[in-house]
């Protein structure tokens, strides 16, 4: 992907010569029946930046605890459970990653009704706690309403011989290059097909009948730091359909599943979802930002042109610029687009001056690293009047940039390069 934006900055060159809240747990809760009550099994998963880690030998290590409570809508404590887990990792970016994560699941037996869902989260190297919002449930008698929620599941199954690694990201779908796939488990195991129809953001997407499926006893478990499903436990045997390919054809935004009888096309059920961004950089968030970002890589004529007419149509505009740029053009989810942002969230974040507002400039520094990512080296030295000079090199393909700090505000001037 560097070379792809490499190439992209070479071309027009040449044609044109966060901080995140802390402990941002994701969590969804599965509701499956057996023949006396009902298992609820709640799953989560923290990102690796959420927490303080120490070093530990030639390891970073993070030790956290987290506690859930369940009780009933009376306050009435029903249940808990308390599980503390050590992270280990040698690589020093982890411990402050977005996109690597850790992992659990709790099981509970609960029956009909309504119950409080509290997450305590506690990291024992900070000695912080922090309490997250509750999630109330309600778990009502299945008859009548032959499926259970949907799960979304990885593609994959990560080597786990028939077993399937639950998606985890609290029952959405991730907007993301990675395909997932949709479980819609049902009750009535005499079941052969079933009608599916999707819907986005008012759009219908996917409408066709859906006869792939697997029985088995639903069963979570967490495994080497994943929470996978498989076939096992306690629960009641169920037919679960298998729903490939479509989520990589699916935008973000608001998503409907209406599960139908295919022989008298009548509605059964339906789940509103989401199909959501998660770690969606920053300054994408804003599309009319996000287009003035674009003067780093192409004419200003082409930006004033993204930004007239209405603010409306910004995102669409934005959308359809980096289509035309996009890798994988059978899929929504645009990976150059991703690349270029994070690092315009990264070079705002680091390099910025003290005398102005670091969302307020993109200066020389951030330029060429937006351009051409990460230098395989960084020189730093003084010139002969105690100025400071930062060079960039990299080495696939061959440059070099010297920058000059002429003020000592962290404002770095680009003074010589050989691109």
């Amino acid at each position: 992907m560097k070379n792809i934006l490499i190439f992209l900055s070479l071309f027009y060159i040449v044609t044109y010569a966060q901080p995140a809240t802390r402990v941002p747990l994701l969590s969804e809760i599965n509701i499956v029946p057996t023949d006396s009550a009902y298992l609820a099994y709640y799953s989560y998963r923290i990102p690796s930046n959420s927490f303080v880690f120490v070093k530990d030998g030639k390891d970073y290590s993070a030790n956290y605890r987290i506690t859930i409570e369940v009780s009933d809508t009376a306050s009435t404590f029903v249940d808990r459970r308390i599980d503390e887990k050590k992270i280990y990792t040698a690589n020093f970016d982890e411990t402050t990653s977005i996109k690597t994560f850790n992992e659990g699941v709790f099981q509970f037996k609960l029956h009909e009704g309504k119950y409080i869902f509290t997450t305590i989260v506690a990291d024992l190297n900070s000695h912080h706690e922090y309490k997250l919002k509750p999630k109330e449930v309600a778990i009502q008698n299945i008859t009548g309403k032959i499926f259970l929620k949907p799960i979304i599941i990885n593609s994959s199954d990560n080597g786990y011989s028939g077993k399937f690694r639950l998606t985890n990201f609290a029952g959405d779908v991730p907007f993301s290059e990675e395909e997932y796939n949709f479980v819609f488990p049902c009750t009535d195991t005499s079941v052969t097909d079933i009608l599916v129809e999707v819907i986005s953001n008012s759009d219908t997407v996917y409408q066709n009948k859906l006869s792939d499926s697997f029985t088995s006893r639903l069963f979570f478990q967490d495994k080497n730091g994943s929470v996978i499903v498989s076939n096992g436990g306690q629960a009641k045997i169920t037919k679960n359909f298998l729903l490939k390919g479509l989520s990589s054809k699916l935008p973000e935004g608001k998503l409907t599943v209406i599960l139908s009888d295919p022989a008298k096309q009548v509605s059964l059920q339906k789940f509103d979802m989401k199909v959501e961004w998660f770690n969606k950089p920053v300054s994408l968030m804003n599309p009319e930002d996000a287009i003035k970002f674009l003067e780093v890589i192409d004419k200003r004529s082409v930006v004033n042109e993204l930004l007239s007419g209405n603010r409306d149509d910004y995102e669409k505009k934005l959308f359809n610029y980096w289509k035309k740029l996009d890798p994988t053009p059978n899929s929504q989810f645009n990976p150059l687009m991703e690349e270029y942002y994070e690092r315009v969230d990264y070079a705002l974040k680091h390099f910025y001056t003290l005398t102005r507002k670091r969302r307020e400039i993109i200066t020389d520094r951030s330029k060429v690293y937006i351009k051409y990512g990460e230098p395989s080296e960084i020189e730093r030295a003084y010139n002969q009047y105690g100025k400071s000079i930062e060079t960039w090199i990299y080495k696939k393909p061959s440059m070099k940039f010297n920058f000059l700090d002429t003020d000592g505000t962290g404002n770095f001037i680009l003074v010589k390069n050989n691109e």
